[in-house]
């Protein structure tokens, strides 16, 4: 059975926040930009990638990312993963988000 999972957090102007996750085994990947607080209209980017210890490998960019919007991709085994959100020049003012992710 998939793994749902929900990353949170504060995003400030010309910022990044990365969330680790380990996948079981191959599969569909699914991120989801839940919400985005006080202003829904506002884009982000958001991506997916693979955990490298350090930083996340980027694999799956959406740059222009509203609230409700999908990345989508595919998991070929078990590993570290990530999902990050940036600000891609449009926040005037800290927003909070949820991010849920759906891995195997």
């Amino acid at each position: 059975d998939p793994i749902t999972v929900v990353f949170n957090g504060t995003l400030i102007q010309a910022s990044a926040a990365t969330h680790r996750f380990i996948s079981r085994g191959a599969g569909e990947l699914r991120a989801t930009l839940t919400t985005v607080q006080p202003d829904s209209t506002i884009a982000v980017g958001l991506s997916l990638g693979t955990w490298n210890g350090n930083s996340c490998t980027v694999i799956i960019d959406k740059s222009s990312a509203l609230q409700g919007d999908l990345v989508i991709g595919t998991v070929t085994g078990i590993g570290e993963l990530c999902v990050r959100i940036y600000d891609v020049g449009l926040l005037v003012e800290p927003i909070t988000y949820d991010i849920t992710v759906i891995h195997p």
